[in-house]
This record gives structure tokens, sequence and C-alpha cells, in this order.
């Protein structure tokens, strides 16, 4: 199996075009999934249609279509377990009913490492 100059370079360049959106720190994790997925749907895409009569160029836009949509399904799944964090709840404290919920917050260290943290908020009554 070999693989000609044009379909590396088409490679490369979707990768260099890409790497922006993937490097991307802002996003939620539907954006990430859906530009994670479609980079990898687009370069499994042109592969194949490649090996299947020269047609990399539509490999690669159904892979990446495909992969974009499976990632940002994943990606909103994601989403959807961390938001389940407000739920009202309620503990005692000093024998007292107290209700409040469950966050996970993102707390940097003092040795300046980042790491997600669960914490009870109550109520402001």
């Amino acid at each position: 199996m070999t693989i000609s100059k044009s379909v590396y370079h088409t490679l490369f360049g979707s990768a260099l075009l890409l790497a922006p959106i993937l490097g991307s720190g802002c996003e939620t994790s539907t954006g990430r999934g859906a530009a994670g997925g479609g980079a990898v749907g687009a370069v499994l895409g042109g592969v194949i249609g490649h090996n299947s009569g020269g047609h990399t160029a539509e490999g690669a836009a159904i892979g990446g279509a495909i992969g974009a949509a499976t990632g940002a399904v994943a990606g909103h799944e994601v989403d959807k377990q961390r938001e389940e964090r407000y739920r009202r709840e309620h503990r005692y404290e000093n024998g007292k009913k107290v209700y409040g919920h469950y966050e996970n917050r993102v707390v940097r260290g003092s040795n300046g490492e980042q790491y997600e943290e669960r914490v009870w908020v109550p109520e402001s009554r």
C-alpha cells in the first residue's frame, strides 16, 4: 500500500488547519470532541477513500463529517455529566438541616497545579 505525495500534502494541510482548533482551551467538550473527531475522521476517510479508487477528497469529507458528529455527541455527554453538579440536597450541620448543592470547581494548588474539587455550597436564605 503506497500513498502518493498529494495525499500526504492533503493530510498535512488538514492537520495544520485543525491545529488551532484542537489547541483551543476555552471551548466546551462538545466543540473539542467535534474538532478532534472531525480531524481523525478526515484522515481515516482520506486514507480509505484513496485506497478505494482514488477518492481521497470525498473520503476525507465523509469521514470528517461522521467523525465530527460522533465527537460532538461524545463531548456533549461529558458536558452533561459536568452540568449535573446542581442538584438540591441537604445535610446536617450542628443539628440543623441545611440545603445546598455540590459543585465541581477548578482549584489551583500551592504548587501551581490545577485540579478539580467537589465542594458543598449552602443556599443563602
